[in-house]
């Protein structure tokens, strides 16, 4: 059987995680899908996270499963997208400590420490609410010390999936652009 060049796509969404094999053309050789397991946190109204090591695990799997439905694939790259405002934090040697979904709402109480929002939405695109990561890293710090002390930096789930992949940490400004606003 002749190789087929092939990239793989993980695409981290709200709800669930997939993971595809696709050619340069965009046929789709093989895709699979499991629903992300989210915890909620008791520290705070409206918070969910998620466990790092057990979403790449998922991943892991599912590029298998794929992988399988795919057997004349020649991967040439790796690459994912996920949800906005989801990141993972970090340590000093690179552990994933925790995740922090876009449905996370433990920033809320501090919505109102931001005096200028709209000075915020005019460098980002995106107005700060409590879904904001800036202000879910405020939570952490507040309620979860044990974590913060731990924790020296973050990327987007995105990006944290490949750097899982690759060992590469970097942020992809691309992914999160603000939007052109109109004249």
């Amino acid at each position: 059987m002749d190789k087929q060049p092939a990239y793989i796509i993980a695409d981290i969404g709200t709800g669930n995680v997939r993971v595809a094999v696709a050619t340069p053309g965009g046929q789709v050789l093989g895709v699979s899908r499991e629903d992300i397991r989210y915890e909620k946190d008791p520290l705070y109204p409206d918070a969910l996270h998620f466990d790092p090591e057990a979403l790449w695990q998922q991943i892991l799997r599912l590029a298998r499963l794929s992988l399988a439905s795919a057997p004349g694939a020649d991967i040439r790259a790796i690459t994912a997208t996920s949800q906005r405002e989801g990141i993972v934090l970090l340590g000093d040697d690179g552990t994933s400590l925790t995740g922090l979904p876009n449905i996370d709402h433990r920033g809320r109480e501090w919505e109102s420490t931001l005096n200028d929002k709209s000075r915020v939405y005019q460098l980002t695109g995106r107005y700060p609410t409590s879904l904001f990561s800036a202000f879910k890293l405020v939570g952490i710090r507040e309620r979860k010390p044990e974590i913060w002390s731990k924790t020296r930096s973050f990327l987007s789930i995105s990006d944290w999936v490949e750097y899982k992949f690759s060992g590469v940490a970097k942020y992809e400004h691309s992914r999160h652009r603000r939007p052109c606003s109109s004249m």
